[in-house]
């Protein structure tokens, strides 16, 4: 992807979740390959929380942000806290990373599952604040907006996603963003959304083994967004 970039001739890269932190020594080890990659094409990443993190490292390192409120985990690898609000381009961006990890079962608490770290908290919300954004970044969906399919949801999984997911519809309500992007449902989707007579449109990326679906281009002058294959790389 980020070569992609280069290619692309952008500078800016922004991962929606899932981004692998784990293990101390494993995440220093994946961070400077990062680097060097970023370093090499010249393209900045970002990137927000998903469910797959280990958050006790992740609540560690939020405790000491830069001053523009971003996290250096290199030079050209930097985290966005959740409720973390900046501009790029002019467009107010806010971020709220995290989600339920509907394959929980398969994990183990504290080793490869954190469970009451994950989630989106109200605090988080409280923090991101009700000032209009023009771009939402978060990983999970809003709750209103049905899983496409192929997303296994059990009934009991369903329910206790809803808890982030009703989170991230307070956040859309009160911040009003033209767009949301996110990653968690793992496949590429698109759908306009109306609530309380604004309208949203929601974009939904894939994994990465869906290659072009699961990457896009964002155009700051009009928030248009492509995925990989509507630009034909």
């Amino acid at each position: 992807m980020i070569r992609q970039a280069k290619d692309l001739d952008i500078a800016t890269v922004l991962q929606l979740g899932d981004f692998g932190i784990w293990t101390r020594r494993e995440t220093a080890r994946y961070l400077d390959w990062l680097e060097r990659q970023a370093t090499r094409c010249g393209v900045t990443v970002f990137a927000i929380g998903g469910n797959h993190e280990n958050y006790n490292e992740v609540d560690a390192f939020e405790e000491h942000p830069d001053p523009d409120g971003f996290v250096t985990l290199r030079p050209h690898v930097r985290w966005v806290p959740r409720g973390h609000r900046w501009e790029w381009g002019g467009r107010r961006f806010g971020a709220l990373g995290g989600a339920f990890s509907i394959d929980w079962r398969e994990r183990v608490p504290g080793l490869t599952w954190w469970p009451g770290q994950e989630e989106l908290g109200d605090e988080d919300v409280e923090r991101l604040g009700n000032a209009p954004l023009d771009v939402l970044v978060t990983h999970d969906a809003p709750a209103g907006m049905e899983p496409p399919s192929g997303v296994p949801l059990r009934p009991e999984t369903e329910e206790r996603s809803r808890f982030t997911r009703v989170r991230l519809l307070r956040a859309l309500q009160s911040t009003h963003p033209q767009l949301v992007l996110h990653g968690h449902w793992h496949v590429r989707h698109r759908k306009e959304v109306d609530h309380d007579g604004h309208a949203y449109r929601i974009e939904g990326l894939a994994d990465d083994e869906a290659g072009a679906g699961s990457w896009g281009v964002l155009d700051l002058a009009t928030l248009a967004f492509k995925d990989g294959t509507e630009i034909g790389t």
